[in-house]
């Protein structure tokens, strides 16, 4: 009788499970997190910051024809990121125990899409912040107020970028 080969878990491919994990997680948390703050200065030296979450942005979807240009792409792209990295992650698991040449392609492409949706979640929150506030006021001395992304958008896209990465150099045969 042939003895079958057990099959070995991979160092590399345990190493790019825990770096999907890692990029999910993050990504996940970034959604949930301030996604942008605007910042006030004046010359009196109280500044002030305001911060919105992603849940704060669409809200403004309610407002009808004065939707801020961009904000339903950026909370799109926010959450496609996260999903396909919480994808990607759950792939390369399910490639860990079952590594067939279908769910190698879906670990690929959700890895890919996670990356790409993450970037595209930070330019766009550029782009939204931009069109909505438009980019700041500064009344030279007196006052000053600047529009940035705050940490969910990094959080996010950062965390979408590793899981993708994580997912595609899992998925490899």
């Amino acid at each position: 009788m042939a003895k079958k080969k057990k099959k070995k878990l991979s160092v590399f491919t345990v190493a790019m499970l825990v770096v999907a994990l890692v990029g999910a997680v993050l990504a996940v948390v970034g959604l949930f997190t301030e996604w942008t703050y605007y910042d006030v200065q004046t010359v009196l030296g109280d500044g002030s910051t305001d911060g919105m979450t992603l849940e704060d942005w669409a809200a403004m979807n309610d407002w009808g024809d004065a939707v801020p240009e961009y904000s339903v792409a950026m909370q799109t792209f926010a959450w496609m990121a996260a999903i396909f990295a919480v994808a990607g992650f759950a792939l390369v698991l399910v490639r860990m125990l079952v590594n067939i040449g279908l769910i190698r392609l879906l670990g690929k492409i959700a890895g890919l899409g996670s990356a790409i949706f993450g970037i595209l979640a930070l330019v766009f929150t550029f782009v939204a912040g931009e069109n909505f506030v438009g980019g700041g006021i500064d009344l030279g001395d007196l006052a000053s107020a600047t529009w940035l992304p705050a940490v969910g958008a990094y959080l996010t896209s950062i965390g979408a970028v590793v899981a993708g990465a994580g997912a595609l150099l899992g998925s490899k045969k």
